[in-house]
C-alpha cells in the first residue's frame, strides 16, 4: 500500500478502465511518477476518479469552484464540480468567535 500526499498529486484522470495518477517529483528524484490502475469496470474507473477530483477540491483549495453553465449548450462528459465549503474554510469558520444570542 502507497500513501499518496493530495500536494504531490499534480493530475488525476481516466480513460475507460485504466485510472491514472500523475505525481509530482520528490527531493530525491528528477522526474514526474505516472501510477496506472485497472479496474473492472468504465463506471467503477469513473466514481473513482469523481470521487478523487471531489477530495482534492475540498482539501487543496481556498475556496469552492462555482461552475457556470451556458444555457442552450448541452453538457457533454462529466462536468460535475463540487461547489461545498473546503476544509480551509471550515477550519476558518472553527477559528472565528460565533456570537450566541
Amino acid at each position: 500500500m502507497n500513501r499518496f500526499p493530495w500536494t504531490k498529486i499534480i493530475k488525476i484522470s481516466y480513460k475507460k478502465r485504466v485510472f491514472t495518477l500523475r505525481l509530482r517529483a520528490g527531493e530525491c528524484d528528477n522526474w514526474h511518477t505516472c501510477l496506472s490502475f485497472r479496474l473492472p469496470a468504465t463506471r467503477a474507473c469513473k466514481n473513482l476518479w469523481r470521487c478523487s477530483v471531489e477530495h482534492h477540491i475540498f482539501f487543496r483549495r481556498e475556496g469552492p469552484v462555482l461552475v457556470e453553465r451556458v444555457s442552450g449548450f448541452p453538457r457533454l462528459g462529466s462536468r460535475r464540480v463540487s461547489c461545498r465549503r473546503t476544509l480551509r474554510q471550515l477550519r476558518a469558520d472553527c477559528a472565528q468567535p460565533h456570537l450566541v444570542l
